[in-house]
């Protein structure tokens, strides 16, 4: 079985750029429509495209850090301070600021520009540009925090906006959520009190609106034989490209198997005359 490597291809969604390594594994050719010419780096637009439609419908695994990869804002009127970092021959020759692709009027050749972020308008991509060629000389991603709002990007069911499950009382487990608008995830988890590094979660999107997101956990360290003495804390983030959300949820996995698990012990009262 042959083995096709695609690694670091960056998607756009919402206005976001998306570095992920993805791998097509289960086939012993490429699809008909596409061939090996979609995979140089000479490819057109279009192929482009067709290529991250269709790796979109695969289980991918999508490994982001929002809070590092996007400025968090999470309470209103909150002043934001974006540099350029331009050189004085590049600030000599001009710049200017976009927010999502849009020229900006004010203080919008200036090496620093300050932000008010008071809703969502003011959310969004800012980016600096060269005058003559327009090539960008740094970008930053403003989000919203909704913590505190009502308007969620996941959507509640039963006072909850996760539900995980496993099938056995094993290391794997799942979790999933409804999301009621177009967004892109990432979830992670570790053992509380644990010395041991994040993990994360392979997610299976979603393709329309108001559809159900999966994400896909394995604790390597589970031992099915011990005593399962900490809990389990996953983290799912998402994002448009507006608003940003994060929620936290802790469990065991004898709580949460979708049978009754192995470690489970019934004890048998008889009564002896």
């Amino acid at each position: 079985m042959s083995r096709f490597n695609i690694d670091k291809r960056n998607t756009k969604s919402d206005g976001f750029t998306v570095g992920c390594e993805q791998v097509l594994e289960q086939a012993d050719e490429l699809p008909p429509c596409f061939d090996e010419a979609f995979l140089r780096p000479s490819d057109d637009m279009i192929g482009r495209l067709f290529l991250s439609l269709y790796f979109l419908s695969l289980t991918v695994t999508v490994r982001m850090a929002f809070e590092e990869k996007y400025s968090i804002v999470n309470k209103t009127n909150q002043l934001v301070e974006l540099n350029c970092e331009a050189s004085s021959d590049q600030q000599w020759a001009g710049i200017h600021w976009r927010l999502d692709g849009v020229p900006l009027s004010k203080n919008a050749h200036s090496n620093k520009l300050n932000v008010e972020v008071t809703d969502r308008p003011d959310a969004g991509n800012y980016s600096c540009h060269m005058n003559s060629t327009g090539a960008i000389l740094k970008h930053y991603y403003i989000l919203i925090d909704v913590e505190r709002q009502t308007d969620k990007i996941l959507k509640e069911t039963n006072r909850k906006y996760i539900t995980c499950q496993a099938e056995r009382f094993g290391g794997t487990f799942t979790c999933f959520w409804t999301e009621r608008e177009k967004a892109i995830f990432s979830a992670s988890f570790h053992r509380d009190g644990w010395n041991g590094d994040t993990k994360d979660c392979v997610l299976t999107p979603c393709t329309s609106s108001e559809c159900t997101v999966q994400a896909t956990c394995t604790d390597q360290t589970f031992s099915p034989y011990a005593e399962e003495l900490r809990q389990i804390t996953i983290t799912v983030e998402a994002a448009t490209s507006k608003r940003y959300e994060k929620h936290t949820k802790h469990f065991y996995i004898r709580d949460i198997c979708k049978y009754t698990c192995g470690n489970k012990i019934y004890l048998l009262k008889v009564k002896v005359d």
